[in-house]
């Protein structure tokens, strides 16, 4: 997973993860996926594509 941008939407100016690979709680502004909570930073492929379709 990127550092960068949300995992879900694609939305730039989202962190998702920090320096250490951490989630961050942050909550998307496009999607409304909290990282962390929705998702962990070891999240599948397939559970984001899930949540994407919610």
């Amino acid at each position: 997973m990127n550092l960068e941008g949300c995992p879900v939407c694609g939305y730039p100016d989202f962190t998702a993860l920090d320096r250490f690979g951490c989630t961050t709680f942050e909550i998307c502004d496009c999607c409304g996926c909290e990282s962390g909570l929705e998702y962990q930073s070891d999240a599948s492929p397939e559970r984001l594509l899930e949540l994407r379709r919610v």
